[in-house]
């Protein structure tokens, strides 16, 4: 189980001149899964660079085990913390068990071959996202969702404790989120990696997450389980629409049912 523990205070946050995020103070749940909710330009994104150290923050701190992100070697971060980002690029041909590998640079000597310890790591990742038998193929034949499987396993190649994935399952059909989600679901299970996403689908958040953080306009506005925060006032206040909370027939995790225009003129 992971140790590390993670914690945003005062964050402000932004690009350039501008912050986008205002003051988040926000701790991780140790061998969770989080996901963050918000609209488009709520800071989401913002937030996840920042932790990962990819926005250096212009006030407050973030630390992990109580030191502050700033002054821990990248390298050394990089064993604790890993990042999925939106976007992920790989070299054109590149074959899937050479961009896995990838993922050990952070426990690697420079110029050094990989080793036994490097080998089991980019087994063990290829395995947890059932991709073991892409090992030879070329990352350009695969279809989305195993494209996706094989950029997750990349971050699990680096043995992190703390896991961030930034819409890991935008541009995917529902069959390949699902797959996406529950694989992540039985790392977070068996491995007890912590788990941070942003996701815009709100049904499949309180499906998969034991944990919720909303944000709005850069600020995180609510957080704690999805039986805690999902309601029609906090849908409303997030997203600015009219909705129904219902309880899901299997889990009975709450529900977001929309009410658009036309539900109400009919």
């Amino acid at each position: 189980m992971s140790s590390n523990t993670l914690i945003a205070k005062d964050i402000k946050a932004g690009y350039g001149d501008k912050n986008i995020l205002e003051s988040v103070n926000i701790h991780i749940p140790e061998n969770k899964i989080s996901v963050i909710l918000g609209s488009n330009g709520s800071g989401k994104s913002t937030m996840l660079k920042t932790f990962c150290r990819l926005i250096c923050p212009t006030a407050g701190v973030i630390t992990l085990n109580d030191k502050s992100l700033s002054c821990i070697r990248s390298k050394d971060i990089a064993k604790a913390i890993g990042l999925l980002p939106q976007t992920s690029i790989a070299p054109e041909g590149i074959k899937v068990a050479e961009l896995v590998s990838r993922g050990r640079y952070p426990h690697r000597k420079f110029m050094s071959p990989l080793t036994k310890e490097d080998y089991i790591a980019i087994e063990q990742a290829m395995d947890a996202m059932k991709i073991t038998e892409l090992a030879d193929a070329s990352i350009d034949e695969l279809s989305g969702g195993q494209r996706q499987r094989v950029f997750i396993a990349l971050a699990l190649a680096q043995e992190t404790d703390i896991l961030f994935l930034d819409e890991p399952t935008t541009y995917l059909d529902i069959a390949y989120q699902i797959e996406i989600l529950d694989l992540l679901k039985e790392l977070n299970k068996k491995r007890g990696t912590t788990i941070v996403m942003v996701l815009h689908d709100i049904n499949l958040s309180t499906k998969y997450a034991d944990y919720l953080f909303a944000m709005k306009k850069g600020r995180l506005i609510k957080e704690g389980t999805p039986n805690e925060i999902i309601t029609e006032e906090t849908i409303k206040e997030i997203y600015g629409i009219n909705s129904v909370i219902v309880p899901d027939p299997i889990s009975n995790n709450p529900l977001v049912v929309p009410i658009s225009s036309h539900d109400v003129t009919n």
